[in-house]
């Protein structure tokens, strides 16, 4: 019985080689380092930045970690990329896309772009911020949806309904976030005491 190496394909980077496709969605593609620099996060502490680029649809994505994982590479040319045997994954703490999951440019901007900055708070650990988004996010899909009610789980259940192919648990879920927030503190239209979410 051959091993199971599935949990790659929940990777950003497989090794100093190859990633998942960030842009294109393709697993176990080749990549290359376009550009390599740094700069001063803050008085004491230098940010690098790599981009690398995809070998099959050549889009290129951005990486930021403080430590010092890469080196020249061997050739004709200065170039550069990472060292191998490091958890790359691990090492980088923010990247741009921040998933191999692109968001659907069929997907409304404004759901894109409150998705998008989710995900980077979250990547960062400020939580309250991803928070936040995803919940303005929700409340902008209701909206979107034209979804019935005079409350959230009111709003969720006809959207339950109105999709009925879709799983429903994915709905209870949704549901559920009411709970991160106080009511008096939640609009139709967002968060009205949050005055930058609304």
């Amino acid at each position: 019985m051959s091993e199971d190496r599935s949990h790659l394909d929940r990777k950003y980077f497989i090794d100093n080689k190859v990633n998942n496709g960030h842009f294109c969605n393709r697993r176990n593609v080749r990549y290359s380092i376009n550009t390599y620099n740094r700069f001063n996060w803050s008085s004491e502490r230098i940010c690098n930045v790599w981009m690398a680029k995809c070998s099959d649809c050549r889009m290129i994505s951005m990486h930021l970690t403080f430590e010092d994982i890469g080196k020249l590479s061997d050739g004709f040319s200065v170039t550069y990329e990472f060292q191998t045997g490091t958890d790359l994954d691990a090492a980088i703490f923010y990247s741009v896309p921040s998933s191999f999951f692109v968001t659907d440019s069929r997907i409304p901007r404004i759901l894109r772009e409150l998705i998008t900055e989710a995900e980077g708070c979250q990547k960062m650990n400020f939580l309250t911020g991803a928070a936040a988004c995803t919940r303005k996010a929700i409340y902008e899909f209701t909206i979107l949806e034209e979804a019935k009610g005079d409350d959230y789980e009111t709003r969720m259940k006809h959207l339950k309904n109105k999709f009925g192919n879709i799983d429903p648990r994915h709905f209870e879920i949704l549901c559920s976030i009411k709970d991160m927030t106080s009511p008096n503190r939640i609009s139709h239209r967002g968060f009205t005491s949050m005055g930058a979410l609304v």
